[in-house]
């Protein structure tokens, strides 16, 4: 191939992971070329120097004031007492992120006391996670109208979404309720119910609509 910088600093990136996948987190790749004169080669020899193995000794969780410490622990898959993976960090702090429940997400690891341990210390900040609105107005059809609606997505801190809304009128009356667990009872399986029911009063005749949904979801790749 011809050769480039910037499939070297490749190259580079994936050894360098390749072993920090493997427990080395000091692990370092250092390439060291040589240049032919006599022709338009460049040999490269990737020197390793992969350090000592490393484990996982606390995963550490600070600023959580709201959502509940497992709701953050089951989105890292790396575990206290595993080898350290610099993979298993990197998905974590897409899931921690992807959750939505957090303004900063910062993923650190801290050496110890002891040669081989690393503590994770992920250091959160948290924002607000639910809405409420409510309203009234007055129509030719319907009168006095009133309109509420509750949202969040972080229900009393265990990562449930919830969502009530209602529409009350003399003519027209909207209810709308949504609850979603994304780990129902423990599991890998996400779980969402829906229901609503809509009444309209016409001239001649009134109309009512009651429904539901249920879904059952799983995640298709490990970084959900």
């Amino acid at each position: 191939d011809v050769s480039t910088r910037s499939s070297l600093n490749d190259d580079i990136a994936a050894l360098t992971e390749h072993y920090q996948d493997r427990g080395f987190y000091f692990a370092q790749v250092t390439p060291l070329s040589n240049l032919s004169e006599t022709s338009e080669v460049v040999d490269v020899r990737f020197d390793v120097k992969k350090g000592p193995l490393y484990f996982v000794r606390r995963v550490e969780i600070p600023g959580n004031t709201t959502t509940v410490d497992p709701v953050i622990r089951r989105e890292i898959p790396i575990v206290e007492g595993e080898l350290y993976s610099q993979r298993k960090i990197m998905i974590a702090r897409t899931r921690v992120e992807r959750l939505g429940f957090f303004e900063e997400v910062d993923f650190k690891m801290q050496p110890t006391e002891q040669e081989d341990q690393l503590d994770l210390n992920v250091n959160i900040v948290e924002r607000p996670t639910g809405s409420f609105s409510f309203g009234a107005g007055y129509s030719s059809q319907d009168g006095f109208v009133g309109t509420g609606s509750r949202a969040t997505t972080n229900l009393f801190g265990r990562g449930y979404a919830v969502n009530l809304s209602a529409d009350v009128g003399s003519q027209t009356q909207r209810f709308f309720v949504n609850f979603a667990d994304p780990y129902f009872l423990g599991s890998d399986f996400e779980v969402g119910v829906t229901g609503f029911r809509t009444s309209l009063r016409y001239e001649s005749f009134d109309q009512t609509q009651t429904g539901g949904e249920f879904i059952l979801g799983h995640a298709l790749t490990e970084d959900n």
